[in-house]
């Protein structure tokens, strides 16, 4: 019997050996990981729409008339409030970028829109001699349905490639805006890219040291 409690009391020692080692070792990285975080700033970055940079920048406050403005602004009114601090020279050089891709990008829609209009027009011309052919026929011709059906296969394509042409350039063109946060959870704007152009950045963060997509 005296072996016995002898036997489990050496047990229960080594358990608390064990457990006393385990605590140590969680305290250790607790203290480390505490360390890590107070030294390694948190980070992140958002997508905008070029109105939102220049409600950001000042530049621009939303129509209320609009009701896709008020949607978006009511999905802005739950996210983060980004701080700011960007001299006037700065805003206007911003406010000039965007006012040329503007202008870039109503001349792109001109083009694909003058593009599109020359094959609609070519199509339905070809279209008119197909119903002519058909009609002097006077017989239903198994080619000349299949030549009409791509005829308006073409002109429903050339419709969509103008929205997709614009749809890639827009996406090309997005707003990033990357962030740092404080340890108040303030989140402070460290740089402002354009694609992949960067429009600007923070004293503390130089164009190099801007992440990457």
């Amino acid at each position: 019997m005296k072996k016995d409690f002898q036997k489990a009391a050496g047990i229960l020692s080594k358990v608390a050996l064990v457990l006393a080692g385990l605590s140590v070792a969680q305290a250790s990285f607790a203290n480390q990981a505490q360390g890590l975080q107070a030294e390694v700033p948190a980070h992140g970055r958002a997508t905008l729409t070029i109105e939102d940079l220049q409600t950001l920048l000042g530049l621009k406050t939303r129509d209320p008339s609009s009701q896709a403005q008020m949607q978006a602004q009511d999905v802005l009114a739950s996210a983060p409030i980004f701080q700011l601090e960007m001299t006037s020279e700065e805003k206007a050089r911003i406010a000039r970028e965007l006012a040329a891709l503007k202008i870039k990008r109503a001349a792109l829609a001109q083009t694909l829109e003058e593009q599109k209009m020359a094959q609609v027009n070519e199509l339905r011309a070809q279209r008119r001699n197909i119903q002519i052919s058909r009609t002097r026929s006077g017989k239903e011709d198994s080619s000349l349905g299949k030549n009409l059906f791509s005829s308006l296969l073409a002109e429903a394509n050339a419709e969509a490639g103008v929205e997709t042409a614009l749809s890639e350039f827009d996406q090309k063109n997005t707003v990033e805006v990357q962030y740092s946060v404080s340890s108040e959870g303030s989140r402070s704007v460290s740089a402002i890219k354009l694609g992949a152009k960067t429009l600007w950045a923070g004293v503390d963060l130089p164009a190099s040291a801007i992440a990457r997509r």
